[in-house]
């Protein structure tokens, strides 16, 4: 896996969010995308949770309320322009690994 991760426990499990190397996504695959996967508390029973898009990058500031956990999620699309980075405050139900939209983190301008 290319990126960085963290682990932390909620409840009886733990969570590990690996997030993601964007920039190597054509060459590495899947490795470089980002993942959460659930294991037990002794790393065992390693469950996939969620796989990212291949222009997601997941920040390893995590918060959990015990139904979902709340990151933030980078996204960047080529445009005319050059490269538009977004930043949004994303939720992943922690029992089926669903993804939603919480907030738009863009700062407005002036």
């Amino acid at each position: 896996m290319l990126g960085t991760g963290v682990v932390f426990p909620v409840d009886n499990a733990l969570y590990f969010v690996h997030t993601g190397a964007p920039v190597y996504a054509d060459e590495y695959g899947q490795d470089a995308l980002p993942h959460i996967y659930r294991m037990n508390l002794d790393g065992s029973r390693r469950t996939l949770l969620y796989a990212g898009a291949a222009n997601e990058e997941l920040l390893t500031s995590v918060a959990a309320d015990g139904e979902n956990l709340y990151l933030v999620s980078k996204s960047t699309e080529q445009t005319d322009d050059g490269p538009l980075q977004t930043r949004h405050l994303v939720s992943c139900d922690m029992g089926t690994g669903k993804k939603g939209f919480c907030a738009s983190l863009q700062t407005a301008p002036g």
